[in-house]
């Protein structure tokens, strides 16, 4: 990395840390009264203040509803200065995971396509609103968009140099991606292990020791949190306990049809009797999904359709984006967040196509879409489950704009060279 390189990258993370303390200070949304996943984050993080641990919010159970990373990125703002009204350290700590996350896209641009590819899809990052409009609630999402970043970052590390610290460091980021979201143990499988197996230049033995790296250092840093779940809970725990209720929730009469189509009701995820026990409700409410489902399925295929739509803004993206108020996202932002990203979305298609003229593997970067896919269709979709997704929208959109000025540069340059000059000049 050139001095130049990094100094303006700098400037422009500096610069994507400073909108999003704005926007979080200035613009940033008060949520409805009802309660939601920051909640639940910034009460935890006061519970393990406390010496509590990962309790059920306002009951005195354990719990596992999410995954810890994200309460855990928190506690230190909680611990500082406690839990003010409008959470506002803990949500200047998600500004700073988005700034970083700003910082590694750039990186990956770089790794994929060279400096100006880099420094573009930094800049892109740093003002593109599906993006920063996560930065000033206290949700997974920042994270999210950082470790999956990282992933791709060090999966096309590992691909071109086979090396022991890239495989630990590409383990860790997969741990901690499955510790934000459970979903995100797919990248391991589908990303982080095929590109540690398909490594240039080595043979299948070889290839295998970093593979069996990465797999080991992530196992090992989920491991914590999954042996407590086992022996905390009455029915199999691993990850999370919120599959249930998210299955409950997005399989309703409410979301089979009507305003709520393809999404999820709070109403309908609490349609259980309540335990004390968070895995044992979860099967219970995992149960209730699956029966709804098997008495509906003629609905499904329309059910999904309006799932994937909703995730990728191509079904009531407007409708969708006022949804995201209720949990403090403006729903002007929400709004210019579907706009560019429809602007987006042709640059990052033709960054696809260029991969077959330039010297890049593209097929890291398609992975999230399908991950983010196969997720929504199961569960229920709204925009900010397509986070995972985002930097590849955002590096491939940058592959094309850079091959665009390119382009333009040179025709530029022939309409003014000597010759076409001279020759002007004789005519």
């Amino acid at each position: 990395m050139t001095r130049r390189f990094a100094l303006a990258l700098g400037f422009i993370v500096f610069g994507a840390l400073t909108l999003r303390v704005v926007y979080t200070v200035a613009v940033t949304a008060e949520p409805d009264e009802r309660p939601y996943d920051a909640l639940y984050y910034v009460v935890q993080s006061q519970a393990i203040v406390d010496g509590d641990g990962f309790q059920q919010p306002f009951v005195d159970a354990p719990d596992a509803h999410h995954p810890p990373l994200t309460t855990l990125a928190v506690v230190p703002a909680t611990a500082v200065f406690g839990v003010p009204d409008d959470t506002l350290p803990q949500r200047l700590t998600m500004c700073l995971v988005g700034a970083a996350a700003v910082g590694v896209i750039g990186l990956l641009g770089r790794r994929v396509a060279g400096d100006a590819t880099g420094l573009t899809a930094a800049a892109l990052a740093a003002v593109y609103p599906n993006l920063f409009i996560n930065d000033g609630i206290v949700m997974a999402e920042a994270l999210t968009a950082l470790l999956a970043a990282a992933v791709l970052l060090l999966a096309y590390r590992i691909r071109e140099q086979r090396s022991w610290m890239v495989a630990v460091g590409l383990g860790v980021v997969c741990g901690l991606a499955a510790l934000t979201r459970a979903e995100l143990i797919l990248l391991l499988v589908f990303v982080a292990i095929p590109a540690a197996l398909g490594a240039q230049r080595s043979e299948w033995r070889a290839r295998l020791g970093p593979a069996a790296v990465v797999v080991g250092i992530a196992l090992v840093v989920m491991a914590p949190w999954v042996i407590r779940n086992v022996v905390t809970f009455d029915e199999p725990a691993t990850l999370s306990t919120g599959d249930g209720a998210v299955l409950l929730g997005a399989n309703c009469d409410r979301t089979y049809s009507g305003r709520l189509l393809g999404v999820w009701s709070l109403e309908c995820s609490t349609d259980v009797d309540e335990t004390d026990d968070a895995a044992v409700e979860s099967r219970l409410q995992r149960d209730a999904a699956f029966d709804y489902i098997g008495d509906h399925l003629d609905r499904v295929p329309v059910v999904a359709a309006a799932r994937l739509g909703r995730a990728f803004d191509l079904f009531r993206p407007f409708e969708t984006a006022d949804f995201g108020t209720r949990e403090g996202r403006p729903k002007a932002v929400g709004v210019a967040g579907v706009v560019v990203y429809w602007l987006m979305i042709p640059f990052a298609i033709a960054g696809i196509v260029l991969s077959r003229r330039r010297p890049f593997v593209v097929w890291p970067l398609l992975v999230p879409f399908a991950i983010v896919a196969l997720v929504v269709v199961l569960g229920y979709g709204i925009p900010r489950f397509r986070v995972p997704a985002e930097p590849s929208i955002v590096v491939l959109a940058s592959v094309a704009l850079v091959a665009a000025w390119e382009r333009l540069r040179r025709r530029v340059g022939q309409s003014v060279s000597p010759s076409a000059i001279a020759a002007s000049s004789s005519s």
